[in-house]
Formats: C-alpha cells, structure tokens, sequence
C-alpha cells in the first residue's frame, strides 16, 4: 500500500493546561509526497460534516461531550471558489484554518472553543475526509459552476486521512 500524500499534524501546549483556559491546539495540513497536490482547507459545513473536504475533530476525556456546542451551522453552504484550493508543492504544509490568499476558511470551532472543565488527561485528534465526489464539494446548487473548480478538484488526493493523537494534561 502507498503511503498518503497528505499528512495531518496537530501540535498543542507543551506543559499542562489548567481548567477553564483556552486550550491552544495548531493544525498543519503536509504534502508528503513527491509531486504537487491540491488541498482546501476548513469551509463553510466542513466541521459540521455537510461537504468536503470535510474536518472531524475528536477531543476525548473526563468530561468529552460535555464541552459548549462546538459547531454552528447556518442551513446554507457557500460556494468553493479556485483561492480556496491551497498548491501544496512537496514537503509544504498550511493552517487549514487560516485565511490568506482570499481563502475563505474557518476555524475548527471543537478546538476553538476547547476549555476544558474537568481536570484529567485529554486526547485530541482530527479526522480529513476529501472522499466525496466533486457535488459534494461545489457548495450551493444552482449556482454557474466554474470549469477551473472542476479542474482544482482533481488534483485533491482522496482518502481519510488522521492526525497523530494529542495528549493534554489537564490540571485543577
């Protein structure tokens, strides 16, 4: 089996956290392979898991499930445009969730808001899928679909790719 294209990297604090703060949690998406490839980053549903490329963050714990809603989804799914489809050449990675370029991506909400309440040991991982077929990626029905999109796209590598697992120590 060939190794995956892409590599999923979380990084966290390095020293225990407290209950009630902000728990910091970076993201980088990798190209590892050989050749250059095409990636979006968080987008309007992604979280939410109502398009791709879809983003599933896992936060597990003393008191997992129990953490303020952590996505929030308007009924509608914006339309992806050719900057939101990030050319990583070899060996270069991004912050899925940081704008730049006119990229219109998100903050992964589940870690955003991760404060957690309950003191203990804690592991995060997230979860890419960039299965879907190129429908479930264009956004809103009914809107003029844009050749270029069709083409960025087929330069995505498919597959589910996962994080290495975070540990975060919680203290009181």
């Amino acid at each position: 089996m060939p190794a995956p294209p892409l590599a999923v990297i979380l990084t966290g604090p390095a020293t225990p956290c407290r209950v009630g703060e902000p728990v910091a949690i970076s993201v980088e998406v990798r190209n590892v392979s050989d050749r250059p490839l095409r990636m979006a980053g968080v987008l309007d549903g992604s979280e939410a898991g109502f398009r791709f490329p879809k983003y599933r963050p896992v936060i597990n714990g003393p008191n997992a499930g129990e953490e303020p809603g952590s996505v929030f989804w308007c009924g509608t799914v914006a339309q992806i445009h050719p900057q939101d489809m990030r050319l990583l050449m070899p060996g270069e990675g991004f912050d899925p969730r940081m704008t730049s370029n006119g990229a219109a991506f998100l903050p992964l909400a589940a870690f955003l808001n991760f404060r957690p309440a309950t003191p203990g040991s804690y592991r995060v991982s997230l979860t890419i899928d960039t299965t879907g077929v190129e429908e479930e990626w264009l956004g809103r029905l009914n809107v003029p679909r844009d050749d270029e999109i069709k083409r960025l796209l087929k330069e995505v590598p498919r597959g589910e790719y996962v994080s290495n697992t975070l540990d975060i120590e919680v203290l009181p």
